[in-house]
């Protein structure tokens, strides 16, 4: 094991890991040969913030100590699509939404997959075993962390309007380049 920004991840891949990498890399490759999908990207993870390269597109907060399961990640899904139709309109009507997230039971289970195919959207082929962190665990997250180091907020409501803030303050540039 190593420790990635605070996270502990296997070390090395064993053979059936690097070949499922390489298909789906391979996979993914060809079909952004044939159709650009890169643009179309939203991401999501158990962090419940929704972005693509342009910004935060929908977020919720969540009760403290109450853990996510395929049910409320679900509901989730289903309560960012008004967002993706109000700021993504060209995404959500003419190309349709390409989704991106993380491997984890909630994300993969029948039920959470039954509801992308409701809804209509395409999932990006992700290997099924996945050690490297994602991008918005080292740019949009750390970010995010290092703004909440330090800070208390008497209610939810004052930590929503800090969020507001800081993702407000952030241009597009931060979400395209990741500086």
């Amino acid at each position: 094991m190593v420790n990635k920004l605070n996270v502990w991840m296997p070390h090395e891949l064993n053979k059936n890991n690097v070949m499922g990498r390489i298909l789906a890399t391979n996979s993914l490759l060809k079909r952004h040969q044939n159709e650009p999908f890169l643009k179309q990207i939203i991401s999501g993870d158990l962090k419940w913030i929704v972005y693509n390269n342009k910004s935060i597109v929908y977020y919720e907060l969540l009760p403290p100590n109450k853990p996510i399961d395929s049910n409320k990640h679900g509901s989730q899904l289903v309560k960012s699509m008004p967002a993706i139709d109000q700021k993504l309109l060209q995404l959500a009507n003419r190309k349709g939404v390409t989704f991106h997230q993380n491997n984890v039971k909630q994300q993969v289970s029948l039920m959470t997959r039954q509801k992308l195919l409701q809804l209509g959207w395409d999932v990006l082929l992700r290997p099924k075993y996945n050690s490297d962190l994602a991008p918005s665990d080292y740019h949009l997250f750390r970010a995010l962390q290092n703004n909440l180091n330090n800070k208390t907020f008497s209610s939810l409501d004052a930590l929503k309007n800090h969020l507001d803030d800081f993702f407000a303050q952030k241009s597009q540039d931060f979400y395209e380049r990741r500086t």
